[in-house]
């Protein structure tokens, strides 16, 4: 009887100690042994799986084991685990600790919205086992001081709603947050000076600096505050929101004295807000002090007169984005002379004014070869554009290779490029290396599955990543345009990661998996659905699938057969700063349909039929505080007076932020006082549009002494005198 020999291990190496009797003899691994490649090799191999195989395949080997987490060196902690037991979610926490001794950044500014009183147990673990540990990215809270206590100058991020004095070292004095890079404030306040003025003292490494609003009197604020920054050498980003007035010398000398001192800045966002009679910003000339600018990002709330003209000083300039609403087509007229290293340019177009003359104006861009324009209103951009506009820009422009237009998600190509790798993933084909175009007619829900899973199996491979020095490749963007597509299949595409997803004019698409988007959810950024008959699903199927892209900050569904928006419809979408839900079949709203979206600026509603609007449908409350403005614009629907059950509107007293709703072109005759007198009350940049009947007692309170002109300024009556306050209204009130 034979018997199977054991395989024996002997040595490649030898090590040595110096001491003759202590050497050491490795051992020779067997040729079946995954041993043999040593754990470097292996760590390596294993360093292109991904987090969920790696905790799935760590049992395979003790080398495993000791190699599967050591290439992991970044962790993002976010609210993902809201509702765990403290005990469950300590363990979690404890075993990432330890899994990942190599972790060098570590991402907390999502992590404390209801994990408060974990922070303490989380820090210590984090401290003792990561021993790599060199930058730290946190939300400032008050309750995060103890942050910066374990963690010191590892803290290199802080998001803060406005500064505070918890990172100070109440003993000693001494600032504990003292060698930031990126500094992102939401609130500044004149008090904070002498604050802002410590920060810069002891952080003169920053180099992104992101202030939201300013919130007191700009001729008070802006002098301090460019001497402050005028002390950060380093500086290469700066993002600020301006409100302009009739006297601009004090944002042109703020703005001149950050340019002239901080030389090493190269990408710059302003936003001006401000009335929109001014017809001339000289603040605008301070752009000729950033001649090294390369970015340049322009939100101008105001009708301006060649607006561009000073951007002539920024010859260096390689991405525009232009947010301007009072926009006109001859502004970009001489654009191609000012900027001719441009190759990416943005537009955002308030009021739909771009046309021929515009676009042949960007067809004298030298250099540009990416064009995005994004349409206030989907489907606006088929009124005085064609697709064969755009195939004309596409012929003109010498280095154009790509238009996207982003209301709609249409996306143009010079020709078809080669996709990353070179891989064929036919019947698709690429617009550029990663955006993938699907609008084969013999597309069916099948093929569609087997073009993504070929498609990550050849980007996965071993010999891609060896050959293109490439792993965890994240796509642009995936558009699909196909009428045989009937669903979108469970985890579709596979393993791959891409940022923006558009369908467009599949008419025969019907349902999404809650599945669908397993394995790229959470690298999804803009999702745009449009002219699709597309519904919510028997249980709700779609929202199901929404609610697991939980960085996504763009949602459109245009044109689909949506009919209800049911409760908690987008509650996990914490960072969503723009939804779409218009032009469709949506009929009813249910109660807090739309609770929990912080981030949320802007809602669109409008075109629908919604008769009925549930109890709290619009529940800001649960979100603590708004960030940022929010406008909800229910316009052209078939509201009545008794479509609101309740208050729909739940508005936390601590938003600072206006809200504007929108009810225009509805069957709206009276508000009722106690629905929405608390919303106007909450805040006095609260605001409706709106028709009414004047002469109806029932909205006599609203000219009530409370109230100031803005909130109801665009409240308007049916018949008679069109402004609310004329006095031939409730007469007999």
């Amino acid at each position: 009887m034979a018997q199977q020999m054991k395989h024996k291990k002997t040595s490649l190496e030898t090590t040595d100690d110096g001491n003759e009797d202590n050497i050491q003899h490795a051992n020779i691994y067997a040729k079946n042994s995954m041993d043999r490649f040593g754990d470097d090799m292996c760590a390596l191999i294993l360093s292109y799986l991904s987090l969920e195989d790696r905790f799935r395949l760590e049992c395979v080997s003790k080398q495993f084991q000791r190699t599967v987490f050591s290439s992991v060196v970044f962790i993002d902690i976010y609210d993902q685990f809201d509702g765990k037991s403290k005990t469950c979610f300590t363990a979690i926490i404890e075993l990432l600790a330890k899994k990942f001794p190599n972790i060098q950044t570590i991402d907390f500014r999502e992590m404390f919205i209801e994990c408060e009183e974990q922070i303490t147990e989380v820090l210590r673990l984090f401290r003792d086992n990561c021993l790599n540990l060199r930058e730290v990215y946190c939300f400032l809270e008050e309750e995060t001081a103890q942050l910066y206590r374990q963690f010191g100058p590892l803290v290199t991020r802080i998001e803060c709603t406005e500064l505070s004095d918890t990172v100070v070292d109440t003993t000693s004095g001494q600032l504990l947050a003292n060698n930031l890079e990126t500094l992102k404030i939401y609130n500044y306040y004149a008090k904070d000076s002498q604050l802002l003025s410590a920060y810069v003292a002891h952080n003169q490494c920053l180099k992104c600096l992101d202030i939201g609003n300013f919130n007191d009197d700009l001729n008070a604020t802006l002098p301090e505050l460019a001497v402050q920054l005028s002390r950060l050498p380093q500086l290469r980003r700066l993002r600020l929101a301006l409100d302009l007035m009739n006297d601009n010398n004090s944002v042109h000398n703020f703005l001149r004295t950050i340019g002239v001192n901080c030389k090493q800045l190269q990408r710059l966002s302003l936003r001006f807000c401000s009335d929109p009679l001014i017809s001339n910003v000289k603040a605008l000339d301070s752009l000729r002090y950033y001649c090294r600018l390369k970015r340049l990002h322009l939100t101008i709330y105001a009708d301006i007169e060649n607006m561009l003209e000073p951007l002539r000083h920024c010859k260096r300039l390689t991405h525009l984005k232009l947010d301007l609403q009072g926009m006109k087509a001859h502004v970009l007229k001489d654009l191609h002379q000012y900027c001719p290293r441009l190759h990416y340019l943005f537009i955002h177009d308030f009021n739909n004014t771009i046309d021929t003359e515009c676009l042949s104006h960007i067809s004298r861009l030298p250099a540009l070869q990416t064009l995005v324009i994004g349409f206030e209103n989907c489907g606006a951009e088929t009124e005085e554009l064609s697709d064969n506009d755009y195939s004309d820009l596409l012929s003109r422009s010498p280095k154009l290779k790509n238009i996207t237009i982003n209301a709609s998600g249409s996306v143009y190509s010079a020709q078809a490029s080669v996709c990353i790798g070179k891989i064929d993933i036919s019947p698709c084909w690429c617009s550029n290396e990663t955006t993938v175009i699907c609008d084969s007619k013999s597309l069916t829900d099948l093929t569609l599955e087997a073009v993504f899973s070929k498609f990550d199996q050849a980007l996965n491979s071993l010999e891609f990543a060896e050959s293109h020095g490439l792993h965890e490749v994240t796509l642009d963007t995936v558009y699909i345009n196909s009428t045989s597509i009937v669903q979108l299949r469970p985890k579709l595409f596979a393993n791959l990661r891409f940022k923006r997803f558009i369908i467009e004019n599949a008419y025969n698409l019907r349902h999404i998996h809650p599945n669908t988007f397993t394995g790229t959810a959470l690298d999804i950024q803009v999702l745009a659905i449009r002219n699709t008959p597309l519904h919510e699903g028997p249980r709700n199927d779609l929202f199901v699938a929404l609610n697991t892209l939980k960085h996504a900050r763009e949602i459109y569904l245009t044109n689909t057969s949506i009919y209800v928006i049911p409760s908690n419809a987008f509650v996990s979408l914490v960072n969503l700063e723009k939804l779409y839900i218009d032009d469709g079949l949506v009929r009813t709203i249910k109660s807090m349909a739309f609770r929990d979206l912080p981030m949320l600026n802007y809602l669109r509603l409008a075109g629908n039929r919604i008769t009925r609007v549930g109890k709290q449908a619009f529940d800001l409350k649960s979100s603590a505080q708004l960030k940022y403005g929010l406008t909800i614009n229910l316009d052209h629907n078939l509201l009545t007076d008794q479509s609101f059950n309740g208050n729909p509107l739940s508005v936390a007293q601590i938003t600072m932020s206006p809200i504007m709703l929108q009810l225009e072109h509805n069957h709206m005759t009276v508000l009722n006082e106690s629905i929405y007198y608390p919303l106007l009350t909450t805040n006095t940049r609260n605001s409706f549009g709106v028709e009414i009947n004047c002469d109806l007692c029932d909205n006599y309170w609203l000219i009530s002494e409370e109230l100031n002109g803005f909130q109801t300024g665009n409240i308007h009556c049916r018949s008679g005198a069109y402004t609310l306050g004329d006095s031939t209204h409730f007469t007999g009130c």
